[in-house]
Protein backbone atom coordinates (compact mmCIF):
# COMPACT_ATOMS: atom_id res chain seq x y z
CA UNK A 1 0.00 0.00 0.00
CA UNK A 2 1.07 3.60 -0.56
CA UNK A 3 2.56 5.48 2.41
CA UNK A 4 0.21 7.43 4.67
CA UNK A 5 0.34 11.17 3.98
CA UNK A 6 -2.36 12.33 6.42
CA UNK A 7 -4.14 10.73 9.41
CA UNK A 8 -6.90 12.75 11.10
CA UNK A 9 -9.41 11.82 13.80
CA UNK A 10 -11.93 14.56 14.56
CA UNK A 11 -15.43 15.22 15.90
CA UNK A 12 -18.15 14.20 13.45
CA UNK A 13 -19.27 17.45 11.76
CA UNK A 14 -22.69 16.07 10.79
CA UNK A 15 -23.63 13.29 13.22
CA UNK A 16 -26.85 11.37 12.74
CA UNK A 17 -29.05 10.81 15.78
CA UNK A 18 -29.06 7.22 17.02
CA UNK A 19 -32.85 7.54 17.14
CA UNK A 20 -33.03 7.89 13.32
CA UNK A 21 -33.35 4.84 11.14
CA UNK A 22 -32.82 2.40 13.98
CA UNK A 23 -35.18 0.03 15.69
CA UNK A 24 -35.26 1.55 19.13
CA UNK A 25 -37.48 1.34 22.14
CA UNK A 26 -39.82 4.29 22.68
CA UNK A 27 -38.50 7.47 24.29
CA UNK A 28 -41.31 9.84 25.17
CA UNK A 29 -40.38 13.26 26.44
CA UNK A 30 -41.90 16.52 27.56
CA UNK A 31 -39.81 19.66 27.38
CA UNK A 32 -40.70 23.19 26.33
CA UNK A 33 -37.33 23.84 24.61
CA UNK A 34 -36.05 20.50 23.26
CA UNK A 35 -37.58 17.62 21.32
CA UNK A 36 -35.18 14.75 20.64
CA UNK A 37 -37.41 11.94 21.84
CA UNK A 38 -39.53 9.74 19.61
CA UNK A 39 -42.78 11.41 20.59
CA UNK A 40 -44.27 13.85 23.05
CA UNK A 41 -46.84 13.30 25.76
CA UNK A 42 -50.41 13.26 24.46
CA UNK A 43 -52.52 15.65 26.54
CA UNK A 44 -52.74 14.47 30.11
CA UNK A 45 -51.51 16.33 33.17
CA UNK A 46 -48.13 17.76 32.20
CA UNK A 47 -47.34 18.82 35.76
CA UNK A 48 -47.18 15.20 36.94
CA UNK A 49 -44.96 12.94 34.82
CA UNK A 50 -46.40 9.75 36.29
CA UNK A 51 -50.00 10.72 35.42
CA UNK A 52 -49.04 12.03 31.98
CA UNK A 53 -47.09 8.85 31.27
CA UNK A 54 -49.98 6.60 32.30
CA UNK A 55 -52.34 8.70 30.19
CA UNK A 56 -50.03 8.41 27.17
CA UNK A 57 -49.79 4.63 27.57
CA UNK A 58 -53.57 4.29 27.77
CA UNK A 59 -54.34 6.61 24.85
CA UNK A 60 -51.45 5.97 22.45
CA UNK A 61 -50.27 2.44 23.28
CA UNK A 62 -53.56 1.03 24.58
CA UNK A 63 -51.79 -0.50 27.58
CA UNK A 64 -50.94 0.23 31.20
CA UNK A 65 -47.70 0.70 33.11
CA UNK A 66 -47.77 -3.00 34.09
CA UNK A 67 -47.52 -3.93 30.39
CA UNK A 68 -44.10 -2.33 29.87
CA UNK A 69 -40.54 -2.20 31.15
CA UNK A 70 -39.46 1.41 31.57
CA UNK A 71 -36.95 3.86 33.02
CA UNK A 72 -37.16 7.60 33.66
CA UNK A 73 -34.98 9.93 31.58
CA UNK A 74 -33.37 13.02 33.13
CA UNK A 75 -31.61 16.00 31.59
CA UNK A 76 -29.02 18.45 32.88
CA UNK A 77 -29.14 21.72 30.93
CA UNK A 78 -26.34 24.18 31.63
CA UNK A 79 -24.05 25.41 28.83
CA UNK A 80 -25.06 22.30 26.90
CA UNK A 81 -27.24 19.32 27.65
CA UNK A 82 -26.64 15.80 28.87
CA UNK A 83 -29.13 13.04 29.67
CA UNK A 84 -29.22 9.81 31.68
CA UNK A 85 -31.60 7.43 33.44
CA UNK A 86 -30.36 8.02 36.99
CA UNK A 87 -30.68 11.77 37.53
CA UNK A 88 -28.23 14.53 38.39
CA UNK A 89 -27.08 16.11 41.65
CA UNK A 90 -27.91 19.66 40.57
CA UNK A 91 -31.66 20.04 41.01
CA UNK A 92 -31.69 23.63 39.72
CA UNK A 93 -30.59 22.86 36.14
CA UNK A 94 -31.83 19.29 35.87
CA UNK A 95 -34.94 17.20 36.12
CA UNK A 96 -36.96 14.46 34.54
CA UNK A 97 -37.89 14.99 30.89
CA UNK A 98 -39.58 11.70 30.08
CA UNK A 99 -39.45 7.92 29.94
CA UNK A 100 -37.92 5.23 27.76
CA UNK A 101 -39.89 2.01 27.54
CA UNK A 102 -40.61 -1.22 25.69
CA UNK A 103 -43.77 -3.31 25.84
CA UNK A 104 -43.63 -6.71 27.47
CA UNK A 105 -45.31 -8.05 24.34
CA UNK A 106 -42.33 -6.89 22.25
CA UNK A 107 -39.90 -8.35 24.80
CA UNK A 108 -41.59 -11.74 24.52
CA UNK A 109 -41.40 -11.57 20.71
CA UNK A 110 -37.82 -10.26 20.50
CA UNK A 111 -36.40 -12.64 23.12
CA UNK A 112 -38.65 -15.58 22.15
CA UNK A 113 -39.90 -16.17 25.69
CA UNK A 114 -43.31 -16.65 27.26
CA UNK A 115 -42.30 -15.42 30.71
CA UNK A 116 -40.15 -12.37 31.45
CA UNK A 117 -37.82 -13.31 34.28
CA UNK A 118 -36.30 -10.70 36.58
CA UNK A 119 -32.94 -11.42 34.94
CA UNK A 120 -34.37 -10.70 31.48
CA UNK A 121 -36.09 -7.58 32.81
CA UNK A 122 -32.71 -6.30 34.07
CA UNK A 123 -31.16 -7.13 30.69
CA UNK A 124 -33.90 -5.11 28.96
CA UNK A 125 -33.35 -2.19 31.35
CA UNK A 126 -29.65 -2.32 30.51
CA UNK A 127 -30.60 -2.01 26.84
CA UNK A 128 -32.75 1.03 27.66
CA UNK A 129 -29.85 2.61 29.58
CA UNK A 130 -27.52 2.00 26.62
CA UNK A 131 -29.95 3.64 24.19
CA UNK A 132 -30.00 6.76 26.37
CA UNK A 133 -26.19 6.67 26.67
CA UNK A 134 -25.87 6.64 22.86
CA UNK A 135 -28.34 9.52 22.57
CA UNK A 136 -26.35 11.40 25.23
CA UNK A 137 -23.14 10.89 23.23
CA UNK A 138 -24.91 12.31 20.18
CA UNK A 139 -26.27 15.30 22.17
CA UNK A 140 -22.90 16.06 23.79
CA UNK A 141 -20.91 15.76 20.55
CA UNK A 142 -19.06 12.60 21.57
CA UNK A 143 -19.10 11.26 17.99
CA UNK A 144 -16.05 11.03 15.74
CA UNK A 145 -14.74 10.10 12.35
CA UNK A 146 -11.43 9.66 10.57
CA UNK A 147 -9.76 10.47 7.28
CA UNK A 148 -6.59 8.62 6.32
CA UNK A 149 -4.92 9.67 3.10
CA UNK A 150 -2.45 7.54 1.24
CA UNK A 151 -0.77 8.81 -1.92
CA UNK A 152 -3.66 7.83 -4.19
CA UNK A 153 -6.46 6.70 -1.86
CA UNK A 154 -8.53 7.94 1.02
CA UNK A 155 -9.98 5.82 3.81
CA UNK A 156 -12.63 7.66 5.82
CA UNK A 157 -15.67 6.88 7.92
CA UNK A 158 -17.87 8.77 10.41
CA UNK A 159 -20.40 8.14 13.15
CA UNK A 160 -18.29 6.48 15.85
CA UNK A 161 -19.48 6.91 19.45
CA UNK A 162 -16.67 7.78 21.84
CA UNK A 163 -13.14 8.99 21.23
CA UNK A 164 -11.13 5.76 21.58
CA UNK A 165 -10.53 4.04 18.21
CA UNK A 166 -9.63 0.81 20.00
CA UNK A 167 -13.14 0.51 21.45
CA UNK A 168 -15.46 2.64 19.31
CA UNK A 169 -15.22 0.52 16.14
CA UNK A 170 -12.87 2.75 14.14
CA UNK A 171 -10.03 0.28 14.52
CA UNK A 172 -12.05 -2.31 12.58
CA UNK A 173 -12.07 -0.01 9.53
CA UNK A 174 -8.29 0.32 9.38
CA UNK A 175 -5.69 -1.80 7.66
CA UNK A 176 -2.83 -3.26 9.69
CA UNK A 177 -0.58 -0.52 8.26
CA UNK A 178 -3.02 2.18 9.43
CA UNK A 179 -3.27 0.68 12.93
CA UNK A 180 0.51 0.57 13.23
CA UNK A 181 0.75 4.18 11.99
CA UNK A 182 -1.87 5.26 14.56
CA UNK A 183 0.03 3.55 17.38
CA UNK A 184 3.48 4.72 16.31
CA UNK A 185 2.45 8.37 15.81
CA UNK A 186 0.08 8.50 18.81
CA UNK A 187 -2.64 10.17 16.74
CA UNK A 188 -4.84 12.54 18.79
CA UNK A 189 -8.25 14.00 18.04
CA UNK A 190 -7.96 17.32 16.21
Amino acid sequence: MNPITSFIIQPDPAPISPREGEENNTFIMLHNKYQFGDCIFENGDTTDFESAFKHHLAVVENCSITDIVYLPVYMYDHSGITINTTGFQNSWDSGQIGWIYVSKKDIRINYKVKRISSKLQEQVKSTLVNEIKLLDQYLTGDMYGFTIEHENTINSCWGFYGSKPETNGMWEHWTVEEILYYQEHKIEIT
